[in-house]
């Protein structure tokens, strides 16, 4: 009898370590074409070169992100050197935000919703626009070709995502999702979910005649009934958001 448990133990330990193992070689892989994505993808924008900022910007992330049901992945976090406002979350647990995004936070909350919201497209699969279930597999796979390599697969997905980033956008539940979830997020942190409506609302007012926004994303108006019918009966007031002081440093910094 011991030896039988023994045998099924050892089946269940092998199992276990390989399950393991084959998810830790796809979070590498991941990681490693989220960073092929960035490296694309900032041949037009450039980083901002300000270490203060950067720091705080990606302590904020992964306080945020430590809420998210992706705790596989280890977040990183730029600030892009424009004005335009905009916000970018790439797999592998890169979030790329712009100067002009971070000038517009203009409370904890308002930040916190920004990022949870970027970070549930990552944790929800939504930053890609999937033709299936295994739309992710078949650019990894197509990232370990050795006839093609990883830098192919990403400059195909790149083309995709810029299309939908810039023309299409995500589709409507999706970004109806992250805003919920980032709601659920905010209430984890200890912010008031309902928060995100002043800043959906001053937002809608900042872009209302930038187009790509119009054609990428829902109503702003849409976006504002969701949150209110889902947090209705859940919102709370409290000043104790975890991750105010890089907050502060942020504000303080792009305040100058």
């Amino acid at each position: 009898m011991r030896v039988i448990f023994f045998i099924i133990f050892l089946i269940y330990t092998c199992s276990s370590v390989e399950n393991k193992t084959q998810e830790s070689e796809r979070v590498k892989q991941e990681t490693l074409f989220g960073r092929q994505i960035v490296k694309n993808f900032l041949i037009r924008y450039h980083l901002l070169h300000d270490r203060e900022s950067t720091i705080a910007l990606n302590s904020l992330v992964r306080k945020v992100a430590a809420f998210t049901s992706r705790n596989d992945l280890y977040y990183r976090a730029g600030i892009l050197d424009t004005d335009d406002v905009f916000a970018f979350s790439i797999p592998g647990g890169y979030i790329l935000i712009s100067r002009g995004m971070i000038k517009t936070w203009d409370s904890i909350e308002s930040a916190e919703f920004v990022l949870a919201h970027e970070l549930t497209h990552i944790s929800l699969s939504h930053s890609f626009q999937p033709e299936n279930n295994n739309s992710f597999e078949k650019f990894l796979q197509a990232g370990l070709d050795p006839t093609g390599g990883i830098s192919v697969a990403a400059n195909e997905f790149e083309k995709k995502w810029d299309t939908m980033l810039q023309e299409t956008g995500r589709e409507p539940a999706q970004e109806f999702e992250s805003d919920i979830s980032a709601g659920y997020i905010l209430i984890e942190l200890g912010c008031n979910p309902l928060s995100a409506l002043s800043y959906l609302e001053k937002m809608e007012k900042l872009t209302k005649r930038t187009d790509w926004i119009q054609k990428t994303h829902p109503s702003f108006k849409d976006r504002v009934q969701v949150i209110q019918r889902e947090f209705k009966n859940k919102s709370r007031k409290t000043n104790s958001c975890i991750g105010k002081e890089d907050w502060e440093k942020l504000n303080a910094n792009f305040k100058k």
